[in-house]
């Protein structure tokens, strides 16, 4: 049954004011990891897969000239989610991944400018994807590995952010979750696969147990990797 105010409700409504209360702001910041291979000079091996995310580097205050999650402000009418992507999009050229939830940030003083509670959001995107943009808040955008974010200056609560995200990533590869695959391109060896495992895992993973398991998840097609000196590899993809 829909529910059907009163006239008494309608009074209260129309007497009352949201402005004789504190508001916050509410924003969204997104984690975005992507996996690339790490530069050697030749082929003879396997290139090993290291793991990234997107920084941008502040152009005003605060945290003028320190790296931190791209994100921003939510607009009227718009929905948390609906701002998450637009940001994505207007500083990554990233549309059409999938966002999820790591949690609500609103910790009293996380904002030096003022009461901001922040939406956050992962991401995860395959490399060949991402065309980087920049605009008159964040004067450069980069990627780090998850190592180097120790030697760099980070606003906000976002280095924490990042851990939680981390955290979350490291359980959908536990998991075998399959957002994992949109780290990767369409076809992939299940060399490739695993190495991405590896890299969130932190850890070797057995051969034979890792390929077992993700037989449920893939499917054979008909390409085949070439350009190593190890005999060619066919190719997989996500079912």
């Amino acid at each position: 049954m829909n529910y059907k105010s009163s006239k008494e409700e309608k009074d209260f409504l129309d007497n009352y004011s949201i402005a004789n209360f504190e508001r916050p702001s509410v924003a969204t910041d997104i984690v975005v990891f992507r996996v690339v291979e790490e530069a050697e000079e030749n082929k003879k091996k396997k290139r090993p897969k290291k793991l990234q995310v997107l920084m941008i580097n502040r152009a005003t205050y605060p945290y003028k000239n320190c790296w931190s999650l791209p994100g921003g402000f939510c607009q009227p009418n718009e929905k948390v989610e609906d701002t998450a992507r637009r940001e994505l999009r207007e500083e990554t050229n990233v549309s059409g991944v999938d966002l999820k939830l790591i949690g609500v940030y609103s910790e009293p003083g996380r904002d030096p400018r003022g009461w901001i509670i922040s939406n956050t959001y992962m991401a995860l995107i395959n490399n060949l994807e991402c065309e980087l943009r920049t605009d008159e808040e964040a004067w450069e955008s980069k990627w780090f590995a998850i190592d180097e974010l120790d030697d760099i200056a980070i606003g906000f609560d976002h280095f924490t952010i990042i851990k939680d995200a981390f955290a979350l990533l490291k359980e959908y590869a536990t998991e075998y979750n399959g957002s994992i695959f949109n780290l990767l391109p369409e076809t992939f060896t299940l060399a490739e696969l695993q190495q991405v495992f590896e890299e969130i895992l932190q850890t070797e993973l057995t051969k034979q147990n890792f390929r077992r398991k993700m037989m449920e998840f893939v499917e054979e097609t008909d390409e085949i990797e070439t350009g190593y000196s190890h005999r060619n590899s066919k190719k997989f993809k996500r079912k």
